[in-house]
This record gives structure tokens, C-alpha cells and sequence, in this order.
């Protein structure tokens, strides 16, 4: 219990307190979104207002979780100067239900995009990615069963178990390459494509699979039980042996960059724009060429994030079947198996076959199918609509994956150049409903995945859910942003 109390009050920080932190709703679909609009579909960088975008710093993270409960926290606290969450609990969900955990965090720095001249614009980017999964068929649960013997006898009931945990980091460069394949005085169809070259950084993976129980007696008649069936593996990357606290911060960070593997990704989409001729404008020095803002309806497909970042296995990943009934609810009470290397040699040797996990092992990224659809309602008022089909789901499972959680998400928003105000509804992958909130003003974009965030203020039992992002951005050269073209040098 000590081990969900620390990892409720990391996510509640993290997540919830600190909300300002691959999901920047507010711009979806939007002619301002300047570099992200590559990360939402590759073929739309073609279609901003802008001729060039510089994103100084943007930085995300959203929690869905379906699993804990954070018992008497509030935010209260922060104003009297005393420990937050000295008096929180983290307690698991009652009930016989499945559980999952998913979360996800980007950063960026120093990326751009120009639109290189009339038909076609480039954009270069540098970010980091982290990604979290944990599953766990349903079982039983409530607050009276607080030791493993209680919780064994509950879930007798149940088969088998199976669950898994998942995590993948990386960091990326991405190049996109945008164009117009098409265009007349009524549509415009662009197509894009963004090479990733990435960087695998960490990744662990723990997958129990087909767990069965059994229960005997010992030598003083007591009832104990035993696992009897059953797969276990756990894998995680090299870098994390590497890593040596006698040497610098610097020196380790070198260590972990050479040794870790590069992998090629690749995104593309396209986009069917309708024009609005009413409101179409022309260009500061007369031309007649189509303003990216001046639209009725836009329409886009992209296919996001195909490929897989490769890790090298760390000396304690190994994979176990068949065991030898030595794992019990004692030895789970007697051990500290928390630690990789007792995890390993005292528990995980309990198998009659043993085997040592060595050379490469791959996580998929988070690959998915996005469509969506944007209408221009005029008076600088949108609405737009994006639906996510993930390519893998998010159950258990045997090949270490990663996944976006998003499903629908509508955005009704107004925007300017320089202000803008955002109202993002979403629909997740877990069932959940949130409902967010975003401003731009000037070149900085603040927004939260979901508002419950504020009943926080609030002493009583939360759910770990939501987060949310910041973006500082500018168009530096030139006065009048929108008539100019790349300098030429």
C-alpha cells in the first residue's frame, strides 16, 4: 500500500496540480496551429495562415486512469504552508472490474515551419515522448481485503489473470514535407508525410499471462496459496544498468545516447479543403492566391506515428513458464520483490523453465487512423470534429504497444491571429467523458484536458484523470506575417 500511496501522489502532481504540461485539443484543425498542426495531420502544414511558425516551448501530459482513488486530498493545504497530501490515501477501485492506467507526456523545443514558396512548406521539429500502460483483467476488490490471503480467497471465482504494464520514451526529430496536389477556385487537396528519426531512451514492460492459483496446507495445517500456472516476463532497456551515480549528470546522459538504438517512423495524411469565396481575401501585394483562414468546410485523413522504438534488453529481463508452486502468498509477504534483482532471483526463479531475455527488443508506437472535419461558422467562430481508430487495443496483451488514448473530440473554438478561446470535448478510449478549456493570448496557448481538475480545491476522494498543455509560439519575419515568404538569403 505504500508503494500506490507514493504512486498516486507522484501522478496527483504531476498530472493534476502541475495541468499546465501528445494532445494540444485546442488546435485541432486550426489555421493558426503553426508546427502542430504536423502532429494532428502531416498534410496540413501546407494550410496555415502563417509563412513561418517558431514554437519556442510546448509541453503536454494526460492521465486516464481507471484504477485508483486518491481518499481526503484537496489542494486546500497549499494555502497554510503544510505537506500537500499528508492526509491522502490511495486506495484501488472497489469492485469486480478491470483496471488500466494510461498516461502520456511530450516536450519541444525550437521547432519550426516555413512555408517554402506558393504550393508546398517544410517543417522540422525536436521532441520527447513518454508513454504508459498498465492492464489488468477484471478481479475483485474492496477495502476489507488489505492482505494477499483475503484477496487470493475473493478472486477464486476468477479462471486466470492477465495483465501487463508497458512504458516507452524516446526522443525525435521529425522532418515534414507538405504540398498541393490539387487546387481550383472552389477546392484544395493537399497531401503530407513526416520522417521521424528516433532515439530509444527507456522502456520496461511486465506482462503476467494465464495466472492461476491454487490453494494446500502446511506442515501446521494452515491454508496457504501458490501460484500453479502461468507465464511471466519482465523486459526493460539497458540504459537503465548504465546508468552509474558515481559519474556526472553529463557523462551519463553521453552513456545513455550512444548506447541507445535509432529507428526511422513515418506519418502521412491528407486534406480536402472547401473554399469560402465570400470571404476570401487577397494578399497584401495584390495577388489573388487563397488565405488558408478563408474556408467553408475542411476535410483530413492521416495515418500517425507508424513504426517501433528498439531497446536493448537490461541484464534482468527474463521470461518464466511453468511453475514450480514455490511462489505464495508468504513469500510475496516475506520479500521485498520489488527490487529487480530479488524480483528475478527469488521470485522469478520459481519456474522449471528459465530464460535469460538477451539482444533487441521493440515497443510500437502509438499508431492510429485520425479523420476529422472542420467548419468555418464565420465571425472567427469553428467547430471541429476528430475521431482516432487506434491500431491496438488497450487490453492486455502479449507485444509491448503503445496508444494513443483519444477517440472523438470536438472542439468548438474562437480565434484570432493573437487570441483565441477553446472548448474541447472528448470522448477517451476508456469510456471517460472530459470536458476541457483553452486560451491563447499572443504567442502563449494554455489549456486542460479536462476542468474537473477544480474540484481538487475541494477536501474529499478524486480520481487521478485529465492534465493538460502549454505552447509559447511566435512568427518572427515580418510585420505582416501573412504575405511573407521565406527570407531568402
Amino acid at each position: 500500500m505504500r508503494l500506490l500511496k507514493g504512486f498516486g501522489i507522484v501522478c496527483a502532481i504531476l498530472f493534476t496540480s502541475f495541468s499546465f504540461a501528445q494532445n494540444y485539443h485546442a488546435l485541432a484543425g486550426s489555421p493558426y496551429a503553426g508546427v502542430e498542426s504536423i502532429f494532428h495531420n502531416p498534410a496540413s502544414s501546407v494550410n496555415q495562415v502563417f509563412k513561418w511558425d517558431v514554437t519556442l516551448f510546448s509541453a503536454q501530459a494526460t492521465l486516464s486512469n481507471k484504477a485508483f482513488l486518491v481518499e481526503n486530498a484537496s489542494f486546500q493545504s497549499l494555502n497554510y504552508g503544510t505537506v500537500p497530501f499528508k492526509e491522502a490515501k490511495v486506495v484501488l477501485t472497489d469492485g469486480n472490474q478491470e483496471r488500466s492506467v494510461n498516461g502520456n507526456a511530450d516536450a519541444s523545443l525550437l521547432n519550426f515551419r516555413c512555408r517554402l514558396n506558393s504550393k508546398s512548406a517544410f517543417t522540422f521539429g525536436l521532441r520527447g515522448r513518454g508513454f504508459l500502460h498498465a492492464y489488468a483483467d477484471p478481479f475483485i476488490y474492496h477495502d476489507s481485503l488489505n492482505t494477499l490471503k483475503k484477496w487470493a480467497n475473493a478472486n477464486e471465482v476468477i479462471p486466470e489473470f492477465n495483465g501487463s504494464a508497458t512504458h516507452s520514451g524516446w526522443i525525435e526529430a521529425n522532418f515534414n514535407y507538405s504540398r498541393i496536389y490539387k487546387e481550383d477556385d472552389d477546392t484544395r487537396i493537399t497531401w503530407g508525410a513526416t520522417l521521424t528519426v528516433m532515439k530509444g531512451l527507456s522502456a520496461a514492460e511486465f506482462n503476467p499471462r494465464q495466472m492461476t492459483y491454487a490453494t494446500a496446507l502446511n506442515g501446521n495445517n494452515v491454508p496457504y496459496y501458490y501460484i500453479n500456472g502461468g507465464n511471466l516476463s519482465y523486459r526493460y532497456t539497458q540504459n537503465y544498468d548504465l546508468y552509474d551515480t558515481n559519474q556526472s549528470v553529463r557523462s551519463n546522459i553521453n552513456t545513455i545516447l550512444s548506447s541507445s538504438v535509432t529507428a526511422v517512423g513515418l506519418s502521412i495524411g491528407v486534406e480536402y479543403v472547401l473554399k469560402d469565396k465570400a470571404t476570401s481575401t487577397f494578399t497584401s501585394w495584390g495577388s489573388p492566391e487563397w488565405n488558408p483562414k478563408d474556408y467553408d468546410w475542411k476535410f483530413g485523413a492521416a495515418i500517425l506515428d507508424i513504426g517501433s522504438n528498439y531497446y536493448h534488453y537490461g541484464n534482468n529481463s527474463a521470461e518464466k513458464t511453468v511453475p514450480t508452486g514455490l511462489i505464495t502468498d508468504t513469500l510475496f509477504n516475506n520479500y521485498n520483490i520489488w527490487h529487480l534483482q530479488t524480483l528475478r532471483d527469488t521470485v522469478l526463479h520459481s519456474y522449471v523453465k528459465n530464460s535469460k531475455l538477451e539482444g533487441d527488443f521493440s515497443v510500437s508506437n502509438p499508431t492510429r487512423l485520425v479523420l476529422s472535419a472542420d467548419k468555418n461558422l464565420k465571425r472567427n467562430f469553428y467547430i471541429n470534429g476528430e475521431l482516432t481508430i487506434s491500431f491496438f487495443t488497450n487490453k492486455a496483451q502479449s507485444r509491448a504497444r503503445t496508444r494513443e488514448e483519444n477517440l472523438l473530440l470536438i472542439t468548438p473554438r474562437w480565434e484570432t491571429k493573437g487570441l483565441g478561446v477553446y472548448f474541447p470535448l472528448q470522448l477517451n478510449t476508456d469510456m471517460q467523458f472530459w470536458a476541457g478549456v483553452a486560451v491563447k493570448l499572443g504567442p502563449l496557448l494554455v489549456g486542460l484536458h479536462d476542468i474537473d481538475v477544480f474540484n481538487w480545491k475541494n477536501k474529499g476522494n478524486h480520481q487521478l484523470n485529465g492534465g493538460g498543455y502549454v505552447m509559447l509560439s511566435i512568427h518572427p519575419f515580418g510585420k505582416d506575417k501573412e504575405a511573407e515568404s521565406c527570407p531568402k538569403y
